[in-house]
């Protein structure tokens, strides 16, 4: 045996032994070890690769998650991998991908890299969920207006019990019951109309994901 084999066999034990013991110490271990590892033949190298990108997304460096996820998409495509551990690789990423980019609010991305994940499995309950979180986070200018309304009124409904405690019980007692219904109107309007921007958001969302589900099928019956 060479000195070389050696070397990339020792490597690879001491990232089984050293490395895996939490997705801090996969990534310290990469990164400290990247120039021998990428020297590692290609089946090697991909299960240590695979190993750190996975413990980026683990630890939250989604921008760092990104930029890799799409390198090993490449990786796969160019080697030809389809499963890898049991998993589609390339949509196993793709979907920590659109996870990565909601993560961090790139939601117009998200939902571009979901919809390409529905064209490959329209019926993936895991791809329509997150399209549509991603839709309710999506903060339209019709929902921003009805919750700033909604605070308003809430907010109208504070002061009115401030000034009704503070001076309508001390000095005009005889309006007490119109100042409650006053308070109490202005606190249900409130709360009515967080529900509604709610309800609309989620009806909206449940709609917009089961139309692209739907174009996709189509799109699929024609081919």
């Amino acid at each position: 045996m060479t000195s070389e084999f050696l070397n990339k066999e020792y490597l690879i034990q001491r990232f089984r032994n050293e490395g895996l013991d939490s997705y801090r110490s996969i990534v310290e271990f990469y990164e400290i070890h990247a120039v021998e590892i990428r020297q590692l033949e290609f089946e090697d190298f991909f299960d240590i690769y695979v190993e750190y990108a996975n413990a980026l997304y683990e630890l939250g460096a989604h921008h760092k998650f990104i930029k890799e996820a799409d390198k090993i998409a490449e990786m796969s495509i160019a080697n030809n991998i389809v499963f890898f551990r049991d998993k589609d690789i390339f949509q196993y990423f793709l979907k920590k991908k659109a996870a990565a980019l909601y993560n961090i609010g790139l939601l117009d991305r998200s939902e571009k890299v979901l919809r390409e994940l529905l064209k490959m499995a329209p019926d993936n309950r895991e791809y329509r969920e997150l399209y549509y979180r991603a839709l309710m986070k999506r903060k339209s200018v019709s929902k921003i207006n009805t919750r700033m309304y909604a605070c308003v009124f809430l907010f109208l409904s504070a002061v009115v019990i401030g000034f009704e405690l503070f001076f309508i019980r001390l000095f005009m007692e005889d309006l007490t019951s119109t100042f409650e219904l006053l308070r109490t109107s202005l606190f249900v309007f409130g709360i009515m109309l967080l529900v509604i921007a709610e309800f609309s958001s989620w009806v909206h969302a449940k709609m917009k994901v089961a139309e692209v589900v739907d174009e996709i099928k189509k799109e699929k019956e024609i081919k």
